[in-house]
């Protein structure tokens, strides 16, 4: 499923993006936009496209193809994008990282979002945990990127394709932003405030969640 009502020429003009939305273009020390290595590959994929969609569309889909899944959590320091880049393995914090830098080096504001992945007949009110029963086992990273006319649109670059029901709980610059360490190291209830009602025995969850945004850790990891 992808957005098909945008049209935003590419590249995007820088005046029509708001300050605090341009806080999303730059880099931080998660996602080292202005890396010369993300940067080159960055150009490479948005070679004779005219369309910010076709940028996006490029971004997700090279790093759903070409960095393997990896079933085991990074340690924090090693989630950056330019070690996801060089390494070619990655969980979807890392993933997420290295779409949001190739974004945000052509200029294109993207925002780490992390959260729980699915939704039940395209109700975000209504999550479905995996079998096994703890919702934890189906936390996401995933990206928005942001678009002049419509605002934030989600993509999954590790399923290549649109969030029409991702449950956001935490999202911001990276995920030393956010909450969204909690996906790799388990302490994700000291970020989060979630209430839930309804019966995991009959494997449906209603839950609301409220999320904070951090301020940004700017630093660039070269």
């Amino acid at each position: 499923e992808r957005p098909s009502n945008i049209s935003q020429p590419y590249p995007i003009n820088e005046t029509l993006i708001p300050e605090d939305i341009w806080l999303y273009a730059k880099p931080t020390y998660k996602i080292q936009s202005e890396n010369p290595s993300i940067v080159y590959l960055a150009e490479n994929l948005s070679q004779n496209c005219t369309e910010a969609t076709q940028v996006v569309e490029k971004v997700i889909s090279w790093v759903y193809e070409n960095i393997e899944v990896q079933r085991e959590p990074s340690n924090d320091d090693s989630s950056d994008a330019v070690t996801t880049l060089f390494r070619r393995t990655g969980v979807c914090v890392e993933r997420a990282h290295l779409a949001i830098a190739l974004l945000r080096a052509q200029g294109i504001p993207a925002k780490y979002t992390h959260g729980f992945f699915g939704n039940e007949n395209h109700n975000p009110g209504f999550f479905k945990p995996l079998p096994g029963g703890c919702p934890r086992t189906t936390l996401h990273a995933w990206v928005q990127v942001w678009y002049p006319k419509i605002g934030w649109v989600q993509y999954d670059p590790s399923s290549n394709r649109t969030m029409p029901g991702g449950i956001i709980t935490d999202e911001g610059y990276d995920n030393m932003g956010t909450g969204g360490g909690g996906s790799s190291n388990g302490d994700e209830d000291q970020y989060w405030d979630i209430v839930g009602s309804g019966s995991l025995a009959e494997n449906r969850l209603n839950i609301t969640v409220q999320w904070i945004i951090k301020p940004p850790i700017y630093a660039s990891k070269k």
